[in-house]
């Protein structure tokens, strides 16, 4: 498949993206797929979760077993526990009403096969089998043994938490379990998203060879990069650091300078044909921040700049952002030089030379200003 082929294909098929997704509370302490946790969190939204007197998770729970089975389960007060012990195991969540007697057993699982001796858990409470259903919660749908349909029934996380949100939808405050709320059902379908088939999984496998292609492409382009940082390098009479495909520093290595350039390309190999170039301060140049800005306030070139842009342990001291040209990609490294020459070498070496040693012999500073 040529490029051209790859180009029209693209422009005629375009790729399923899935939903932006920002890692949770669960993620940050790398429990997020823990069924323990998982069954203390539905404990505490069974139990604490209320509104406007309402039990939305007890309710949603109630309406899914009366939509599957036609069994209406009444609950006026009820308990919750987790890990209730049995003769041959324990079962995860176990909800009891004091008032009308009624049972909700349910096996939680997220990964695990369900191993587990149901009939242990069902014949654990002695109580009607009117008065109590058995539920295998899982990620997608569990098969249950034909011995015991008539006490279990499976349903699927998201199915409990998206009838959840569906009673919660006009009567949400932003109240801190809210929030809980909204970081778990975010958990959960993320999860769930890689466990059955979806858009993206969709396209891959019926274009495959193009996606291949376009793989190979990519990986053509970072090399491409990864070339062209050399040859910059090169020109500018500096050292150069890959810190990522798309990111890479120009240094003075051998004095080990803490002042340096950054070309970010992020947003080119994202597609919209744009470069950062920066000048970037570390360590102690940092902290002289304010001495350099007035050494070089009046130079046109910093004038020209956008300034201070500062992040954790390090400070963008000037940058530009530039829209390449397919002509312009295809003279990348000259195209950078250019800009360098043009926009920050007076800049650079003045702050440099000013902050170092103004008499050693830098032999790249002739190298950053206009030839």
């Amino acid at each position: 498949m040529s490029i051209a082929e790859l180009e029209s294909f693209f422009s005629q098929n375009p790729v399923p993206t899935g939903p932006e997704y920002n890692h949770g509370f669960l993620e940050i302490i790398g429990k997020e797929s823990h069924e323990n946790i998982w069954s203390k969190l539905y404990a505490y939204f069974l139990d604490e979760f209320i509104y406007d007197g309402r039990y939305p998770f007890l309710d949603a729970l109630c309406e899914i077993i009366a939509r599957k089975t036609g069994r209406v389960m009444e609950f006026r007060n009820h308990t919750v526990k987790t890990e209730q012990p049995t003769s041959n195991g324990r079962i995860d969540i176990v909800i009891k009403d004091e008032y009308t007697g009624n049972h909700i057993l349910i096996e939680n699982k997220v990964y695990h096969y369900l191993n587990n001796d149901l009939y242990d858990y069902w014949s654990h409470f002695q109580v009607p089998s009117e008065k109590k259903v058995g539920v295998v919660l899982a990620l997608s749908e569990t098969p249950i043994d034909d011995s015991l349909k008539d006490k279990f029934l499976s349903i699927t996380h998201v199915d409990w938490l998206c009838t959840v949100e569906e009673i919660l939808s006009d009567i949400r405050s932003l109240s801190q379990k809210n929030k809980y709320l909204d970081d778990f059902v975010k958990t959960v379908k993320h999860i769930t998203k890689h466990r059955v088939m979806n858009d993206q999984v969709a396209f891959y496998f019926k274009h495959a060879l193009a996606v291949r292609r376009a793989i190979e492409a990519k990986e053509a382009a970072r090399e491409f990069l990864k070339s062209q940082y050399e040859i910059i390098a090169g020109k500018l009479g500096l050292e150069y650091f890959p810190i990522s495909d798309d990111r890479c520093n120009f240094w003075d290595a051998v004095h080990h300078h803490d002042i340096y350039f950054t070309l970010d390309a992020k947003e080119l190999l994202e597609g919209s044909m744009k470069i950062d170039i920066i000048i970037e301060l570390f360590r102690e140049p940092l902290k002289e921040h304010r001495s350099l800005e007035e050494l070089v306030k009046d130079e046109p070139q910093f004038q020209r700049m956008k300034q201070f842009r500062m992040y954790e342990g390090f400070l963008h001291f000037g940058y530009k952002n530039y829209t390449l040209s397919e002509v312009d990609l295809g003279r990348f490294a000259v195209f950078v030089v250019e800009k360098i020459h043009e926009d920050f070498g007076h800049t650079f070496v003045k702050i440099v030379t000013s902050y170092y040693n103004k008499d050693a012999p830098y032999n790249w500073a002739s190298k950053l200003l206009p030839q």
